[in-house]
């Protein structure tokens, strides 16, 4: 999964270039103090309470509500950095007048029938990490056997000594009576540190996690991410084979064999592994390729990707195509061109710093 490529451009391209930081930030919640709405009742901030937080510029009704918000901004702040609460975190704005409390915490919506379709069912589009795999004791010792043999299939030398990998892709998006319209996405790793980019003609976006700093970007926009935020940003990218492999390593890295059966007719091993808040079981084949990966979206439907044409790239064995299905239902709005993998290049350090 990655961000919500069709929102985002249309946001791009419907609101022109996004502000800069000597741009004054946009009043959320009509003005209304988080204090409040997050207490049960909407109460009118003022301009001489107002304090500049993240994306967004806050309101309170009294002193008293700006410092409660100044201590503990995770408790009152909108959800996701101001994503659409519907679709997600680094999904794409959110409009700041619409929004709804849910548990004592403040989304936005993209829509009107983004906001009704999170109020019918709330429980199906907050995030949080998946339950950790588990297993007996044979199954732990067989889980740990198969991620010897993902990484041999991944090629043992290359991925012992990993320093980085980085992944471009083309995404095709159907348009009626027209060309598929491209977005360009690159996938960068190195160790404690990963890039998303999309792109097309005027616009570029990325998030980076890393330990100097994790923020998101827009245009020539730039603002830090929340913890939560980066949380999610790390279990999606985690579900990726290759990320996934190279955190065997890290406190908390859970693997167990889960069964055998098959897939396009070839006999795989299911090896299911957790790390970063994110479950995922991968099939393997005799020779250890990752031939399949299954796993939960936040709405709780099963996604299934199957890799395949795989090539020999910087001493790593990697597959060039993917095929995603939902629900047993074949996606194909994106269509998906792995078009280069490079792996243990020199990265350009710039890559993870923050813009200035």
């Amino acid at each position: 999964m990655i961000r919500h490529v069709p929102l985002l451009a249309w946001l791009a391209l419907a609101s022109g270039p996004i502000a800069g930081a000597d741009v004054p930030k946009t009043t959320v919640l009509g003005g209304l103090d988080p204090v409040e709405l997050v207490a049960g009742k909407e109460s009118p901030g003022l301009g001489k309470y107002a304090v500049e937080h993240g994306k967004f510029r806050y309101q309170f009704a009294n002193e008293a509500n700006r410092v409660a918000f100044e201590k503990e901004p995770a408790k009152y702040e909108v959800q996701f950095g101001g994503a659409c609460g519907k679709m997600g975190p680094l999904s794409g704005g959110g409009s700041p007048d619409r929004f709804w409390v849910h548990d004592k915490k403040i989304y936005l919506f993209a829509s009107e029938s983004c906001r009704n379709s999170f109020k019918a069912a709330p429980e199906k589009h907050i995030d949080k990490p998946d339950a950790a795999p588990s297993g007996s004791d044979v199954e732990s010792k067989r889980g740990k056997e198969l991620v010897v043999l993902a990484v041999k299939g991944f090629g043992a030398k290359a991925m012992e000594s990993l320093t980085s990998y980085q992944e471009t892709q083309t995404l095709l998006y159907p348009q009626k009576d027209k060309p598929p319209f491209e977005m360009a996405y690159v996938l960068t790793w190195a160790p404690g540190q990963l890039r998303e980019e999309s792109s097309y003609t005027g616009w570029k976006g990325f998030t980076v996690a890393s330990p100097k700093a994790s923020f998101d970007t827009g245009g020539k926009e730039t603002w830090p991410i929340e913890d939560s935020v980066k949380e999610f940003f790390l279990r999606k990218l985690h579900r990726h084979p290759v990320i996934a492999l190279a955190a065997r390593n890290e406190k908390g890295f859970v693997a167990v064999a889960a069964g055998a059966g098959k897939v396009d007719g070839t006999k795989v091993d299911y090896l299911t592994v957790g790390v970063r808040g994110a479950t995922t079981t991968f099939a393997l084949d005799a020779n250890g390729r990752i031939v399949e990966s299954k796993y939960k979206n936040r709405a709780g439907s099963d996604v299934v990707k199957r890799h395949g044409d795989f090539r020999a790239v910087d001493g790593l064995t990697v597959p060039f195509k993917v095929a995603t299905l939902v629900d047993g239902q074949p996606v194909t709005n994106p269509e998906t061109r792995i078009e280069s993998i490079r792996a243990n290049v020199k990265l350009d350090a710039g890559l993870f710093a923050m813009p200035r």
